[in-house]
């Protein structure tokens, strides 16, 4: 519209300023003037130019520079120059008066000079530089009125310019202080929403490195050590971590996003960091899991004990109530509650907690000195309170023995067992020495009866476990007691397996009182002879 009013405004002035040099002049005047054209199409070079000057004064112009833009992009503190040739080929002198508009407010044009005088055959030039401090992108478009007046007949035209200027704000993405991303790089403009898709993508790719690379070589390091722990840790924290850094990503694109009422972006934004709260925990969960199972399994491959299978687990339980009531804290703190009244209220509860619970607590602590002290580990035989036993379960709070002769299942408060006598049968070894009694009648001659219980121990079947050819279990046999009614011998061996002493002692009396009788050995009774010296006078009548 401006263009079209310049070509409207330039084309009356020269429609009146030849109109009035045809009137105020005499009709000779019209003759020379004609002359005068011919000789601009006629003769070359610096007259031609000369006289059609001093014939037309509208040829006092302005020109723009043949290799100068006059579209330029500027960022806030720079500044666009632009430069206009102001020429005036005629032979008298002309005055140029700027007036510069902008139609953003936030650019600022200023020409370096409002007036100047261009004298006849000379050429002047004039800057106008436009600056902005805008701080988002925009662009402006400069409007330039020149306003050509002779000072020799105070005639006037009126000539328009224009220059584009596009402020360019290129925010970016700055990473807390430690580089910063353009939105440029990617050819894309520098906005809310472009700024968002750099963050979710350059966190994205963060989060695949990491997976994809970082923990891969870690794993190539760690695959050199004796433990295996490390690489435990890595297999748990892969998934992990790709979720934290992209939820750790969205909360740094919320803090750019401008579109978003703050309302809904304080709640998205809240929820986005209580999800990275709980992968925390579920994180510290999985590992205080997954390390001391391997710590367990290296411990009994390396000590061949079987504490490890109680001892961590009880680890693992008091791991994971703190991880929860730490991690409820936390979640409480991170909703802006008070959490010293919190950890003040569960102290006391604790305190009320133990004095209720004595009697578990001494369990537990029972618990943890049979694990410790081992006096006994699982499928041990013990023998307490007179009953062979055997362990099947060390807990926290009892221990879980099955009855061999019942055939029944024990549940013993580990207090109670920590405090009794208990016999571990299956200690040091499965090996045990047992004893056979047996009792023969007066008048049996002791070396014949002690070689009878020795060649029944010896004739044993290989299947009841005796022991027969070691020299430091060999077989034994005594005269142990003479009693009353009998002579008493024992005998004793070793059984290579607990389990079978039952079935063992069971054979050598059955095959001794065999022996018995084919021998002719009477088994000997309590009895008693009365001799009476004199019978009393009324028993003889």
């Amino acid at each position: 519209m401006i263009e079209d009013l310049y070509q409207r405004e330039e084309g009356r002035m020269r429609g009146h300023m030849i109109f009035k040099g045809g009137r105020g002049g005499r009709p000779g005047h019209a003759m020379l003037g004609l002359v005068m054209v011919l000789a601009l199409v006629l003769l070359p070079g610096p007259l031609g130019a000369f006289l059609a000057g001093a014939a037309d004064p509208t040829t006092a112009t302005v020109a723009e520079r043949q290799y100068q833009s006059y579209d330029r992009g500027i960022e806030p503190g720079q500044t666009a120059t632009f430069k206009w040739d102001l020429l005036n080929p005629t032979n008298t002198t002309w005055e140029f008066t700027i007036v510069v508009m902008s139609d953003n407010p936030d650019v600022t044009a200023t020409m370096d000079r409002d007036s100047v005088q261009v004298f006849a055959g000379q050429t002047d030039t004039v800057v106008l530089k436009a600056s902005t401090q805008a701080t988002e992108s925009t662009k402006a478009k400069l409007t330039l009125v020149f306003t050509i007046r002779n000072l020799s007949t105070n005639e006037t035209l009126t000539a328009y310019k224009t220059a584009n200027v596009r402020v360019i704000v290129t925010h970016g993405i700055n990473f807390h202080g430690i580089f910063t991303l353009q939105p440029s790089w990617l050819h894309l403009d520098d906005n809310d929403y472009t700024r968002l898709l750099m963050v979710v993508l350059f966190y994205l790719v963060m989060a695949i490195i990491t997976v994809a690379v970082v923990i891969p070589l870690a794993s190539l390091v760690v695959a050199k050590t004796k433990t295996k722990v490390d690489d435990v840790i890595l297999g748990i924290i892969r998934k992990p971590i790709f979720v934290l850094i992209l939820l750790y990503g969205f909360l740094d694109a919320m803090a750019i996003i401008k579109f978003i009422p703050k309302d809904l972006a304080k709640s998205i934004d809240t929820l986005f960091g209580l999800g990275v709260l709980l992968v925390i925990i579920y994180l510290a969960y999985k590992l205080l899991n997954g390390v001391l199972a391997q710590l367990a399994k290296e411990y009994k491959e390396r000590t061949k004990s079987e504490v490890g299978d109680v001892l961590f687990p009880v680890i693992d339980k008091i791991g994971i109530v703190l991880i929860v009531v730490f991690g409820i804290m936390g979640i409480l703190s991170y909703f802006g509650v008070d959490i010293t009244v919190a950890a003040t209220g569960v102290g006391i509860g604790g305190l009320v907690l133990a004095f209720a619970a004595q009697n578990s607590i001494a369990n537990f602590f029972g618990g943890m000195f049979i694990l410790l002290d081992r006096p006994f580990k699982v499928d041990d035989v013990i023998l307490v309170d007179g009953e062979f036993c055997r362990v099947k379960h060390i807990g926290l709070r009892s221990t879980r023995v099955y009855n061999i002769f019942q055939h029944t299942v024990t549940v013993i408060p580990n207090d109670s067992l920590a405090n009794s006598k208990v016999t571990n049968l299956s200690a040091p070894d499965k090996e045990i020495r047992i004893k056979v009694y047996w009792e023969a009648p007066y008048g049996v001659d002791p070396e014949m009866f002690m070689k009878l219980m020795n060649d029944v121990v010896k004739g044993a079947p290989k299947e009841l476990g005796i022991i027969k050819d070691d020299p430091k279990k060999t077989i034994w046999c005594q005269l142990y007691e003479i009693k009353g009614s009998s002579i008493q011998f024992v005998i004793g061996f070793w059984v290579d397996d607990l389990m079978k002493q039952w079935d063992a002692a069971a054979y050598v009396r059955t095959q001794i009182y065999k022996e018995c009788q084919a021998k002719k050995i009477e088994i000997p009774f309590p009895q008693l002879d009365v001799h009476i010296k004199e019978a009393p006078k009324d028993m003889a009548r």
